[in-house]
């Protein structure tokens, strides 16, 4: 097996990546939001069409695991949660993973959230639902803190806001919220595996067992001390459902005019108006590019005896 070198690309993308990592640090000694508990508009909530399922899929990429995906539609919302992948050593005691447990906390709480709320009461509603998840101490490191992205359509408020890197299409455009940081460590990743691809390994090799992943994944795990960092000009901090407060102008919000629209996971790297399209598109990539190094590029591939990179979701729905 060939040595592996540590190319000059993305060792200054590693360091620079580092050197963040030093400035900016996460204490754990913020105030968190709570709910209120009352109503924030006192009139009578406005006729409204049922919202209709049109298509809707989700798979765990593992298919022995149960994923952590999820999707809900009630009365007033519509919503693909995407719970992130574990970055912890060791499962919880109970074998959930905290992506899983976050995603049921924020599904469950999607159901009891007022149908008027606007985006500070939804966001400070979900976090705390977070907060209540009753997990081992080790939760409350950044790197196994309970934490996933989040679509949420409000019929009320006739508006999708992504907190997070789910993805919508809405208006007959593709609405994606990718984070600086990934981008980063993906260009690691690749640098690292065409560079051992050209010096002896196998795509397949490289798929039992991903080098790349293994270079980056200290840094993965510190990169969740941005997540919803307040720090003045950080570059790295991006807005996600962990527990913490989520600063609201961080959030996507789009206002939906179109007759429907699509709510779906990042495992859909080319979302389209269609789940066939999607998951067409997703197969061929998963064909040209299984270790996602070239026109899927990612922080991680497709693992040998798993369906896909990542798990993936997807919901079509008319308002």
């Amino acid at each position: 097996m060939a040595k592996l070198a540590r190319p000059a690309s993305f060792l200054a993308s590693l360091a620079n990546f580092l050197a963040g990592l030093a400035s900016f640090a996460d204490t754990g000694e913020e105030s968190y939001p709570k709910p209120t508990g009352k109503s924030p508009i006192p009139h009578t909530l406005r006729q409204t069409r049922i919202m209709k399922i049109i298509e809707h899929f989700s798979q765990a990429k593992n298919p022995l695991s149960e994923g952590e995906d999820g999707w809900i539609v009630t009365e007033h919302f519509a919503a693909v949660i995407d719970g992130s992948t574990s970055k912890a050593r060791h499962p919880f005691s109970d074998g959930q993973t905290p992506g899983r447990k976050a995603m049921l906390a924020v599904r469950d709480a999607i159901r009891t959230l007022q149908p008027e709320a606007h985006l500070n009461e939804a966001l400070a509603h979900l976090t705390h639902a977070i907060r209540c998840i009753d997990t081992d101490d080790a939760a409350m490191l950044p790197e196994t803190r309970p934490t996933c992205s989040a679509a949420i359509y409000s019929d009320y408020r006739k508006s999708v806001w992504l907190i997070g890197d789910c993805q919508c299409i809405a208006n007959n455009f593709l609405h994606q919220n990718s984070k600086l940081v990934d981008r980063i460590l993906t260009t690691i990743r690749a640098d690292i595996l065409h560079y051992l691809l050209a010096h002896g390994h196998t795509e397949s090799e490289l798929q039992e067992y991903d080098i790349g992943r293994q270079f980056i994944m200290d840094a993965l795990r510190d990169q969740t001390g941005f997540a919803n960092d307040n720090t003045p000009c950080n570059p790295y901090t991006y807005p996600v459902l962990n527990g913490k407060p989520i600063q609201a102008d961080r959030v996507v919000c789009i206002k939906v005019q179109s007759a429907e629209i699509v709510l779906a996971s990042d495992g859909y790297p080319r979302l389209m108006p269609t789940l066939s399209a999607s998951e067409d598109a997703l197969q061929a990539l998963l064909l040209t590019d299984p270790l996602c190094i070239h026109s899927n590029a990612s922080t991680k591939g497709l693992t040998a005896g798993n369906t896909s990179f990542d798990d993936r979701t997807y919901l079509r729905i008319l308002i």
